[in-house]
């Protein structure tokens, strides 16, 4: 993938060990902020797949996917994980969130620092479906976007310096 690596007051992007290493700064609870980065090329059905690992962490510090993404993410889909065990679906509409799927715990998120998680997010028309682990989370249909990009994220609430490492992330297109 080609990342755009960089940093800012609320994140800090790296390679470490040739995995993305992305750090969520500052935790906030009142207004909580997710870091991201998206690359390309802008697809429309697909399965994308990652690995992820957070260190030190607590309850709703979150990571995972953005997909069907503008190229500067004024609009996506994010698909997360938080280190309790929950997972979400939301929708960035440049300005607010809005949750497809609330935080929903699954006993298929490992949940706790140092514990590798797969995230895939599967996309075909308006039909989502998102895994843990290769284990089927949910499935909904949503027609907000039909292609972009896709990238990672990261967002501390509880954490300051939370960091997640992102390793053998793929995706297939469909016809």
């Amino acid at each position: 993938m080609n990342w755009p690596i960089y940093s800012d007051t609320h994140i800090q992007m790296e390679i470490v060990d040739q995995r993305l290493s992305m750090t969520a700064l500052i935790p906030d609870q009142q207004n909580p902020y997710d870091g991201w980065m998206v690359s390309q090329p802008s697809i429309s059905d697909f399965y994308l797949v990652v690995s992820a690992t957070p260190a030190e962490c607590s309850g709703l510090d979150r990571y995972g996917l953005l997909a069907r993404a503008s190229p500067n993410a004024d609009r996506c889909y994010l698909f997360g994980f938080s280190c309790d065990g929950q997972y979400s679906l939301r929708i960035w509409n440049g300005h607010s969130f809005k949750a497809l799927v609330d935080w929903t715990a699954s006993p298929y998120i490992f949940s706790g620092a140092d514990q590798t998680n797969q995230l895939a997010f599967r996309a075909e028309g308006t039909k989502l479906s998102l895994y843990a682990n290769g284990d089927l989370l949910t499935e909904l249909e949503n027609d907000s976007f039909s292609e972009g990009a896709f990238g990672l994220f990261v967002g501390a609430v509880n954490t300051t310096g939370f960091t997640v490492q992102f390793d053998d992330m793929a995706y297939w297109e469909f016809p």
